[in-house]
């Protein structure tokens, strides 16, 4: 047994060291009560010390048990992380997850949703939960008239302060790019009106058909989807009215537009030689008791004697032409796909009654 102490060479059976009397069994912190070296040849008295293969038994940190290892002090390893280290994939998991379903979510509220019912044939309609009334179109030669005519008229269609409006009509019939949202009792002489914008979405599913939302809101008062058609006062324009009873808290600001004006005569430089008569003024015949105002929507459209397509043709009609829809026919056909029933019309200046099918017929 060699003494860890002064390196002295003594027997198995001895407890203590014969040299210097330390206690040849220690046990140092973390090796137990194994000897700290194994494979020793005793040497005779006052030799030195030789060790031939000295195994070292150390305890290691990471596993609190001990290993062997030949010619000298391995120093330990560096400490490996602990599973706590783990939770770098599942945050980054979560973060990913989260920012999925923010994206989806936004997905999903940016989606338009239904709103609300949709109009069967052409027109501007306000769009609300149940009822969908319909702008009914007047026809004006003269804007300054059509000022004066409507804001003496009651029974306007009402529509909110911000309201939501359907357009349903072919672009040409009704072109976007000259439609006006136009104050009633804004128009004044010199053709000049103010005008609010709105805003132009289209509806899914539908061809043809628009939504017109006024965002900023309009005040009280009355108003009109217009479009002019030639001077103020004297030309084609259609007005689409209706009413604000109650006005925005904060409305949107309205714009200046200005329609053109017939120009004023040149007074006569010199008497003429002969008087020349003045043309005819324009007659427009009366709507019949009951009839409703529209208008044909294409060229070259079969006027018959009967609600049929087989029934004999009477006249023709072309694209724009007014009519009076005098009543419907219950029986419905089918022509090149579209099925539609038929309307007794009158076109406008002519006594001439019959059926044209209402694919044709616009309001």
């Amino acid at each position: 047994m060699i003494c860890p102490t002064c390196r002295t060479a003594n027997t198995a059976d001895d407890v203590y060291c014969r040299e210097c009397g330390g206690s040849l069994t220690p046990t140092a912190a973390g090796f137990g009560a194994e000897p700290w070296a194994r494979n020793q040849t005793p040497r005779p008295s006052g030799e030195a010390p030789f060790i031939s293969n000295p195994t070292i038994f150390m305890n290691t940190p990471q596993s609190g048990t001990r290993r062997a290892t030949s010619g000298g002090f391995i120093p330990p390893a560096a400490p490996r992380a602990s599973r706590g280290g783990n939770w770098l994939p599942i945050l980054l998991s979560a973060v990913a997850l989260g920012v999925l379903a923010a994206l989806g979510y936004l997905l999903l509220r940016g989606k338009p949703a239904a709103e609300g019912p949709t109009p069967d044939h052409y027109g501007i309609f306000i769009q609300r939960e149940g009822a969908m009334p319909e702008l009914r179109r007047r026809d004006y030669r003269n804007g300054l008239d059509a000022r004066a005519a409507l804001l003496g008229e009651d029974g306007l269609p009402r529509a909110e302060a911000k309201p939501v409006l359907l357009l349903y009509a072919e672009p040409e019939d009704i072109p976007l790019a000259d439609l006006k949202l136009v104050r009633v009792d804004s128009v004044e002489p010199n053709g000049s009106m103010r005008v609010w914008d709105y805003q132009i979405s289209p509806v899914d599913g539908r061809p043809g058909m628009k939504r017109l939302r006024v965002a900023d809101g309009l005040p009280e008062g009355k108003f009109a989807f217009a479009v002019f058609d030639g001077p103020l006062e004297e030309g084609q324009h259609r007005f689409w009215p209706f009413q604000v009873e109650k006005g925005a808290e904060q409305p949107g600001e309205p714009q200046v537009a200005t329609v053109p004006t017939k120009p004023k005569a040149a007074p006569a430089q010199a008497p003429m030689a002969r008087s020349v008569s003045p043309p005819p003024p324009v007659v427009t015949a009366p709507p019949p008791g009951g009839a409703r105002a529209a208008f044909c929507t294409e060229n070259n459209v079969v006027l018959r004697g009967a609600p049929g397509l087989n029934a004999p043709k009477i006249g023709r009609l072309s694209r724009g032409q007014r009519l009076w829809v005098i009543e419907y026919s219950p029986n419905y056909d089918t022509w090149r796909g579209f099925t539609a029933n038929w309307a007794y019309v009158q076109p406008d200046n002519s006594p001439t009654r019959g059926w044209v099918f209402t694919k044709f017929v616009g309001y």
